[in-house]
């Protein structure tokens, strides 16, 4: 007598972990940033001590920036909630998918762009 196993394993799409987009809104009381997205959506990201809050400058001026196709590596500093602003782009990396989602709790870090 033969017996057969047969497995089903679900199938996941792969999940974005980042997005990018603008500041919209603040709330410094309950440490929360509004991102809108490319389009009309808004995202909120909550942001807990653990997430990693920095900022990235070029390493250059405004008066002395480089010749146009001119790489460069941009300095990262650690800033604090204080720090961000409406209007500010920032790019967000999540410790779970962003897809679909409203709000998020699991954010692992925050950068302002330049």
């Amino acid at each position: 007598m033969r017996l057969f196993s047969f497995f089903c394993y679900e199938s996941k799409e792969p999940q974005e972990l980042s997005l990018f987009g603008k500041i919209s809104d603040i709330d410094s009381e309950n440490h929360i940033l509004t991102i809108q997205l490319a389009g009309e959506k808004e995202v909120k990201i909550m942001i807990s001590q653990e997430t990693r809050l920095t900022k990235l400058t070029p390493p250059f001026s405004s008066d002395d920036s480089p010749l146009p196709g001119t790489q460069f590596i941009p300095e990262e500093t650690e800033i604090s909630f204080s720090d961000f602003e409406e209007g500010n782009d920032i790019y967000a990396l999540s410790k779970e998918g962003v897809n679909g989602k409203s709000e998020l709790n699991n954010i692992e870090s925050v950068k302002i762009l330049p």
